[in-house]
C-alpha cells in the first residue's frame, strides 16, 4: 500500500510540473506579444452600413430583376432574409440545395427580352459601326424600358454594403450582362451620332457616371462573390 502511494504521490507530482512548466512556457511566449496595430483593430471590428435601404446598391443589384412594380430594394431586402434561412437548411440538411436552387430559378423575374449581339465588350466593339444598329438598339430599349430605367437608376445610389452574412447559399448581386451591352451601344450611338456639343458631352457624362458606379461596388463593403 506504501508503495503504491508513493507511486501515485509521484504521477500527481509529474503531471502538476509537466502542467506548470507548460502554463509557464505560454506565459513567457505571449508576454513579448506586440500590441496590436490600429489598423488590424479597425479590421477586426464589424463595419457599420452607412446607407439606408434605398441607396445600397448591393440591395438594388441583389433585386435588380423584380417583378414590374415592386421595389427593387424591397426585393433585394426580402431575398437577403431568404438566403440565410436557406443557409440555415442546407447546413442541417445539404440535400436542400437542389430544391433551394429551383426555387430561387422559379421566382417571378423581369426577364430582358431580345440580344445584344452587335455589342459584345468582352469579345468585339460596342463603338465600330454602331450606327448601323441605331433601329435595333431603339427596340430593345422600348422592349426592355423597366430594366433599362432601373440600370441608370443605379448611378445616382450612394455607395455598396453586403448586407447578407457570406456563406455557400449567398445569392448573387448583378445586373444581366445585355442590360449592361444595351446601355453601351446606346452611350456610344448618341457619342457616335450627336449633332451638338451638349449632347455629346451629356453621353459621355453618363458614360462616366457608370464607371463611377462600378468603382462603387469594388471598392464597397463586400466579399468577391457578391461583386461577380
Amino acid at each position: 500500500m506504501t508503495r503504491t502511494l508513493r507511486l501515485l504521490f509521484k504521477v500527481v507530482l509529474w503531471t502538476l510540473t509537466t502542467t506548470f512548466i507548460v502554463a509557464l512556457y505560454i506565459v513567457a511566449i505571449n508576454a513579448f506579444d506586440e500590441e496590436i496595430a490600429p489598423e488590424t483593430a479597425a479590421l477586426l471590428k464589424v463595419p457599420v452600413n452607412p446607407y439606408p435601404a434605398e441607396q445600397n446598391l448591393y440591395l438594388a443589384l441583389l433585386g435588380f430583376d423584380a417583378p414590374e412594380g415592386q421595389s427593387v430594394f424591397t426585393i433585394g431586402q426580402a431575398r437577403v432574409a431568404q438566403s440565410e434561412v436557406d443557409a440555415r437548411e442546407m447546413l442541417e440538411n445539404p440535400g436542400a440545395f437542389e430544391p433551394i436552387l429551383a426555387r430561387r430559378n422559379a421566382q417571378p423575374k423581369t426577364r430582358f427580352d431580345g440580344r445584344v449581339d452587335f455589342c459584345a465588350p468582352l469579345t468585339g466593339s460596342c463603338w465600330v459601326d454602331i450606327e448601323q444598329h441605331r433601329a435595333e438598339t431603339a427596340s430593345l430599349r422600348r422592349q426592355n424600358n423597366l430594366l433599362y430605367q432601373r440600370y441608370l437608376m443605379l448611378h445616382a445610389l450612394q455607395g455598396y454594403f453586403e448586407t447578407e452574412r457570406p456563406s455557400y447559399a449567398a445569392t448573387f448581386a448583378y445586373v444581366p450582362s445585355e442590360v449592361r451591352a444595351l446601355f453601351l451601344a446606346d452611350t456610344a450611338l448618341r457619342i457616335r451620332t450627336a449633332t451638338t456639343t451638349g449632347a455629346t458631352l451629356a453621353a459621355l457624362s453618363d458614360l462616366h457616371d457608370d464607371v463611377e458606379t462600378w468603382r462603387r461596388m469594388l471598392v464597397g463593403q463586400g466579399g468577391l462573390v457578391s461583386k461577380m
